[in-house]
This record gives structure tokens, C-alpha cells and sequence, in this order.
């Protein structure tokens, strides 16, 4: 993250598809979060299900559409 901390939506989308470095990190943290996941016996497929089944109670598209409010302001 620290190729993007101080770059606006433009300049870091820039960056992103042209880096190596980046692309370097981003398979960096996928084979850190891998591992973990084995190291932790977590099945990532099931995770990412259940994690997206509890944003959809938090954040229903009827009330977070279009805003940038937090769940609980909705």
C-alpha cells in the first residue's frame, strides 16, 4: 500500500496497471493471505460467502446505494 498512500484515484489507477512493483505486492499479500488461511484452517471460498451475506444485512442496497454514510448513519 505504501506505492499509493499519498496519490489520488487517477495517479494510483495509473500506477496500478503499469508497476511491477505493485504487482509484486499484490502477490505478496495473496501468498501471505494463503498461507494464513491454510495455517488457520479457513476456507476462503466459505469466508468471502459469509462475510458478503453479512454486508448485505449491513449495508442493503436500498439505503447504502449512492452514499458514502456509514451503516449505522443510514
Amino acid at each position: 500500500m505504501e506505492h499509493f498512500l499519498w496519490l489520488n484515484v487517477n495517479d494510483s489507477t495509473q500506477l496500478a496497471q503499469c508497476s511491477e512493483d505493485v504487482s509484486d505486492e499484490f502477490a505478496d499479500i495473496v501468498k501471505y493471505v494463503l498461507l494464513f488461511a491454510d495455517v488457520a484452517g479457513i476456507n476462503i471460498f466459505d469466508a468471502v460467502l459469509h462475510k458478503m451475506g453479512k454486508d448485505a444485512l449491513e449495508y442493503p442496497v436500498h439505503k447504502a446505494k449512492g452514499s458514502c454514510k456509514k451503516y449505522t448513519q443510514l
